[in-house]
């Protein structure tokens, strides 16, 4: 037996990943140990080990301070980042944000990690459009939006807003979502079979064929990292975790690079905007909070 042979899976309980990483050699008390040799030594040889680090995340025990300083300044730097996403004015950029977001929390010693998959949303009935789905999507689907499990929010999503919506329905949209509930839902097939639904039942499928391939794929994954449904006024958004997209470069990795390439936010790279704009405005908001 090899030792992938005997990794946990990655649906394990906490103390079976965790020891897991400290007999791989991996030092597992600060955020962002993926960027270790010692994981990565397993990551090329498992790519879905990553999967590991975000059980451990999803199922890492916290305490009450944590939380609570966690969840005031988690959503104090992504409102600031969400800011300047809206300045900028560029839109459908979730993947990136998220990314540069992830880094910026680690960086603070906050725990999350990205995640990727549908977004399924139903608006209200005074609205003329029933639903919105997020493509693409084949008959096993894509993912096709992201956003962050951060503790203590289920769903962190800052760029929500920023996608192309039409003007009737933008209305019904927040400009973030911080969630800390947990409303579990099923999935539809008219969440995964978007442009093909009515093509299959043409056929004569029922629901439980239509998902059979879907179920078979992500089952075990959908189980672990479960589909949440959040209201918000009257419109309700599905998200529904396909995959765990973790950062492959720090802000620092990628603000070396110097190249046209990178993603900006007006201008500004992720080292750049956390180190001119979120860092300062942090150390003030935090000055704050000691003399309260």
């Amino acid at each position: 037996m090899n030792n992938l042979e005997k990794l946990p899976k990655f649906n394990s309980d906490f103390n079976t990943i965790s020891n897991d990483f400290i007999k791989q050699g991996i030092q597992i008390d600060k955020p962002a140990f993926y960027d270790s040799k010692p994981f990565l030594k397993v990551e090329n040889q498992n790519e879905f080990y990553r999967y590991n680090y975000a059980r451990f995340v999803q199922t890492r025990p916290y305490s009450n301070e944590y939380l609570i300083k966690a969840r005031n300044e988690i959503r104090f730097i992504s409102e600031l980042l969400n800011q300047e996403l809206i300045k900028d004015g560029q839109k459908g950029a979730c993947i990136d944000t998220s990314l540069i977001l992830s880094r910026m929390l680690e960086k603070e010693g906050f725990w999350n990690f990205p995640v990727s998959g549908k977004l399924t949303i139903k608006f209200p009935k005074c609205s003329k459009t029933p639903y919105l789905y997020f493509e693409p999507t084949n008959n096993i689907p894509d993912c096709s939006h992201t956003w962050l499990f951060a503790p203590p929010f289920k769903v962190l999503d800052i760029t929500i807003k920023q996608q192309k919506y039409t003007k009737d329905i933008e209305s019904f949209i927040p400009n973030t979502i911080f969630s800390e509930t947990m409303n579990n839902c099923q999935i539809e097939p008219r969440d995964i079979y978007i442009k093909d639904l009515n093509k299959h039942k043409n056929k004569g499928k029922s629901n439980a064929k239509l998902m059979k391939p879907f179920n078979n794929h992500y089952g075990e994954f959908i189980n672990t990292f479960k589909p949440y449904i959040i209201n918000y006024q009257k419109t309700i958004f599905k998200y529904i975790a396909l995959n765990i997209t973790l950062p492959g470069s720090t802000l620092e990795e990628v603000n070396d690079l110097n190249s046209n390439d990178i993603f900006r936010i007006n201008d500004n790279n992720g080292l750049q905007i956390y180190n001119n704009i979120i860092l300062p405005q942090l150390k003030e908001y935090r000055e704050k909070e000691q003399h309260c």
